[in-house]
């Protein structure tokens, strides 16, 4: 929780990266990516933001093999609860933009476990869909509607229910008239259908261990 303590701790780590990247970063990466997770507490997700940043100042260019698996983390924290969180993540998502055509058809650092590489290529799919949205994949709706939906406002859907699956704040913006609220209601009875349905399960699945006891 302290502020000294951290920067000198993320400044130890950096400048051991910086001498062995090899070595250092995939072991590294694999323990601070996930305290960039929203579940974790504050000082946790504020500590693996500031390493982050510090990794980006000393490293630069050496971070390239491994800017796809910082860029997702970092850009969930971007709609962080803590500003110096959100500030610090926007800082380094900046940085990380800038790596990433440098990254384009590069293989992954040879270090990586099963783990990471299979959340590298998770996140490599998810930033070709962000970039062109086109390819995201039709949502299928938990739920029947009364009203049959039109090409574009399937789209919008799936852009929410894709935006909603990975974290992300976003936006329905076009001319009034086009079905926006339509899609804003969908998406949220949908959200709630599954959770309720994500609900049922866990009981079903507790009361069946119950009855084997």
């Amino acid at each position: 929780s302290n502020a000294a303590v951290r920067l000198a701790a993320a400044r130890c780590l950096a400048t051991l990266a910086a001498v062995h990247p090899d070595a250092v970063l995939a072991p590294l990466l694999k323990h601070a990516v996930p305290l960039l997770d929203g579940t974790n507490p504050m000082q946790s997700r504020l500590g693996a933001v500031e390493l982050m940043a510090t990794l980006m100042l000393q490293l630069q260019r050496q971070l390239v093999p491994y800017a796809v698996m910082l860029v997702v983390p970092l850009l969930r924290r971007m709609s962080d609860a803590v500003p110096a969180v959100r500030r610090k993540a926007a800082l380094c998502f900046g940085s990380l933009t800038a790596l990433l055509p440098l990254a384009h058809g590069l293989p992954l650092p040879d270090l990586l476990d099963e783990a990471q590489r299979a959340d590298a290529q998770r996140d490599r799919e998810f930033l070709s869909q962000l970039l062109d949205n086109r390819r995201v994949e039709d949502y299928s709706l938990p739920m029947q509607l009364k009203v049959e939906l039109r090409r574009y406002q399937q789209e919008g859907i799936n852009w929410l229910a894709f935006l909603r699956r990975f974290g992300l704040n976003g936006v329905l913006a076009d001319d009034m008239g086009l079905g926006k609220t339509l899609q804003a209601t969908t998406i949220m009875a949908c959200s709630a259908a599954e959770h309720q349905a994500a609900a049922a399960a866990a009981a079903g699945d507790a009361a069946g261990t119950n009855g084997l006891h």
